[in-house]
């Protein structure tokens, strides 16, 4: 027991040792909003397309809001100019595509890192079914620019266990496809989708290759991808395959951990990388902002450094307190100590700048 509450404390220190301000907007204010146009050569021409694709970066109307950096404003500016020769063309749209092509797309989990005890450890910390920051509440914030409708068609990119699928589903009664390519995850995510009846009609959760192939991506009227996409290589394949098949009515939803400006890798950054258990592969908001307009796409930015940095730092608190009154084993304890540090190393990177958690809403009409 003592064990578990020193864990606990430590852990805890470890985020709030490096609380820093969070700048408050000013009631009423708003930041300036930049536009962006895709260049001429650079638009997709297979069907109609908004004729001045734009990016709008907008702070949060929530209470904790961090101010834009300078990077992102430069990201607008940049994106706006002509691509230099060798740039990236669109590829024609693919005929019938289908699940399978995301697949292969995605990751495929070697090291097998969400083991029982992990996954036991996060839904302790986050929640049932969550794997990170996003309650309830958090995950209806994010999602609330898609307009969700019942019987609306929702594909899940990096859904874990399924708990924000299951909140999309029985908040608004949409059906969600969810694509994971960690396979204790896909089976821990049925048994809990299984647990309530409602939910497994709903809400399927596949892994690449187990047969999603005859699942075409043109019936899903949203896409949705939560604190993923930084921890997969083929970014660029991965938002065209989607691009392909975004309608004038389709949008994307993500949020991500992105750099503050492209290749900007300080030390602490390449520590993070090296230690997390999947390498990640992190962008820039400019490396996005060039793809997505480059595809004729519109998108609205917004930075949500600050909230999710807080609702870390109260998830680990609350564990704390939930410490003192649960007993662990030595291999439980071990799990929770890895899980701890992992966190404390990703709040350490926000709150000094070197990392961001922004939201992007992309679609061809905004």
């Amino acid at each position: 027991m003592r064990a578990a509450v020193a864990l606990a404390a430590k852990a805890r220190a470890s985020l709030q040792q490096r609380d820093r301000p969070i700048q408050e907007a000013a009631p009423g204010a708003r930041q300036a909003a930049p536009s962006v146009q895709a260049p001429d050569d650079a638009r997709p021409t297979a069907r109609e397309r908004p004729s001045r694709p734009h990016v709008r970066a907008e702070a949060p109307e929530a209470r904790w809001v961090l101010p834009l950096s300078h990077a992102l404003r430069a990201a607008a500016a940049l994106a706006a100019r002509a691509w230099p020769s060798g740039a990236r063309k669109d590829a024609a749209a693919p005929e019938g595509a289908s699940l399978a092509l995301l697949g292969d797309l995605l990751p495929r989990s070697e090291a097998h890192s969400w083991t029982k005890a992990r996954i036991a450890v996060a839904q302790n910390v986050w929640g049932e079914g969550a794997l990170g920051p996003g309650g309830k509440d958090m995950v209806l914030d994010m999602v609330e620019p898609l307009g969700l409708k019942r019987n609306m068609s929702v594909l899940d990119l990096g859904a874990g266990l399924g708990g924000p699928a299951r909140i999309m589903a029985k908040r608004f009664g949409v059906r969600v496809t969810g694509m994971e390519w960690e396979p204790g995850l896909v089976k821990a995510g049925k048994a809990l989708s299984k647990r309530r009846f409602w939910s497994s009609r709903k809400v399927s959760i596949h892994y690449p290759g187990w047969g999603e192939g005859r699942i075409s991506l043109e019936s899903f009227d949203r896409f949705v991808a939560k604190d993923c996409l930084f921890a997969i290589p083929d970014k660029e394949g991965l938002l065209r395959a989607i691009a392909d098949v975004l309608t004038d009515h389709g949008e994307l939803l993500f949020t991500d951990f992105v750099l503050t400006a492209p290749e900007r890798r300080t030390p602490a950054v390449e520590a993070w990388i090296a230690a997390e258990p999947e390498t990640p592969a992190p962008w820039s908001a400019m490396d996005y902002i060039q793809l997505l307009t480059g595809l004729g796409l519109n998108l609205r930015i917004d930075d949500r450094t600050g909230p999710v940095c807080s609702a870390i730092r109260e998830s680990w608190t609350a564990m704390d307190a939930r410490l003192e009154k649960t007993k662990l084993g030595p291999a439980r304890l071990e799990v929770l100590e890895s899980e701890a540090a992992l966190w404390a190393r990703r709040v350490r990177l926000l709150e000094s700048g070197e990392l961001n958690y922004y939201r992007f809403h992309v679609a061809r009409r905004l």
